[in-house]
């Protein structure tokens, strides 16, 4: 009699591209190799990953050997973010999935995708069953981000107040934030 083994390591590897800071609107990739260590075969395996939600429009799929490539099903979370399950039928010990695709950065701050992987066979070690591909997203040197455009904007544009409460007479304020604040005051007759 010989014995079955029960029991299926399954690992996941993230990575982020680029690995460094991104602008908002950049395109970013991620991929997430998901490896089986064995001994036994892993069926059913499912890969969750979850975007936070700085990025818009993630497009993931699952390519797995014998199988192809497969889109993964996305749905966009009611207080924001993105969730997409990627299934991968199928790995035999040894064998590594790919599940990858991009997504667009929207706004300054830090953003991952964070995934998860599950199989219908026992794991012995549960603490590679997790990664995330990380990104800071901040505007260029030189510029901040404006909420209200959603969008990076030059420090050093001038910008203009009319304010009436020179004197009872309109007045146009200027001012200039690089490379040292000047200010100017023009009335207005």
């Amino acid at each position: 009699a010989s014995c079955v083994p029960k029991n299926a390591d399954i690992e996941v590897t993230p990575l982020a591209i680029p690995a460094g800071p991104v602008n908002p609107g950049d395109a970013v990739q991620y991929q997430f190799y998901v490896k089986n260590g064995g001994p036994a075969a892993a069926t059913n395996i499912i890969v969750s990953i979850d975007f936070t939600a700085g990025l818009a429009q993630p497009s993931p799929s699952v390519y797995a050997p014998g199988v192809g490539t497969v889109p993964c099903n996305v749905v966009a979370l009611t207080g924001g973010g993105t969730l997409a399950t990627c299934v991968a039928a199928r790995l035999d010990a040894g064998q590594t999935a790919i599940v990858e695709g991009t997504a667009r950065t929207t706004a300054p701050g830090h953003e991952k995708a964070f995934a998860s992987v599950s199989a219908l066979q026992n794991d012995p070690n549960q603490f590679n069953n997790t990664g995330e591909a990380p990104w800071i997203v901040e505007c260029p040197q030189g510029m901040a981000w404006d909420p209200s455009k959603m969008q990076c904007e030059d420090v050093c544009a001038p910008v203009e107040v009319t304010d009436t409460s020179c004197h009872n007479r309109p007045c146009t304020i200027s001012a200039e934030a690089c490379p040292v604040p000047a200010f100017s005051l023009r009335l207005e007759n």
